[in-house]
């Protein structure tokens, strides 16, 4: 009987190669897209404190606004366009107001502290919140016919809101008031900083 052994071929072992290459190929993908989720869910957060930094703006908006109000109406009898005793016509850092546009303050590189702004507290999500008011005008510690400012156009209906008289919007003049300017600044959770800004006459 003739049996004929056929010659045993060694393997190469080119497809373990293919394999292990492929399963390195996977395991990067995998790794890379834990890592996007994560990244994604980050960003989305960092959105998320960002916009509940910027709603609690119109808290510092509003306490700026009953300020102005107050200062105004505790001026009786002073008309800030002659008085410089009007408590509008001169800067009050400790209030956080100014009287003047001051082209050289930085209000985003400024030192927000009891000194130059106020302290407006804190909202429902815990955001700090700090204010300063600017007197739309180029000169400061002056009185308003002296002080080249920006005025409203109250004679034109703004959806409804005309100024009708100082106590509405403070030293009105022929229909028209000084326009001011209100900067806040947030600071909310994870070093979250945002500013806010609105014209109000």
């Amino acid at each position: 009987m003739n049996i004929s052994l056929k010659p045993i071929h060694r393997q190469s072992g080119i497809s373990m190669f293919f394999a292990l290459i492929i399963l390195v190929i996977i395991s990067i993908s995998m790794v890379a897209l834990v890592r996007m989720t994560d990244i994604n869910a980050i960003i989305a957060g960092n959105l998320a404190f960002r916009e509940s930094a910027t709603s609690g703006g119109d808290r510092g908006v509003e306490v700026a606004i009953r300020w102005l109000r107050a200062s105004d109406n505790g001026a009786a009898g002073l008309d800030p366009w002659q008085s410089t005793a009007h408590p509008l016509n001169t800067d009050r850092a400790a209030n956080g107001y100014y009287s003047s546009m001051d082209p050289q303050k930085n209000l985003t590189t400024m030192t927000w502290n009891n000194t130059n702004s106020v302290d407006a507290g804190k909202d429902a999500a815990s955001n700090q919140i700090r204010y300063v008011i600017q007197r739309m005008c180029r000169n400061a510690n002056q009185v308003l016919s002296e002080s080249n400012c920006l005025f409203s156009d109250s004679a034109e209906d703004n959806d409804g809101h005309n100024v009708i008289n100082a106590t509405q919007a403070g030293a009105v003049k022929n229909g028209k008031s000084p326009v001011y300017r209100i900067t806040v600044k947030i600071n909310g959770p994870r070093n979250t900083i945002s500013y806010v800004q609105g014209f109000v006459y």
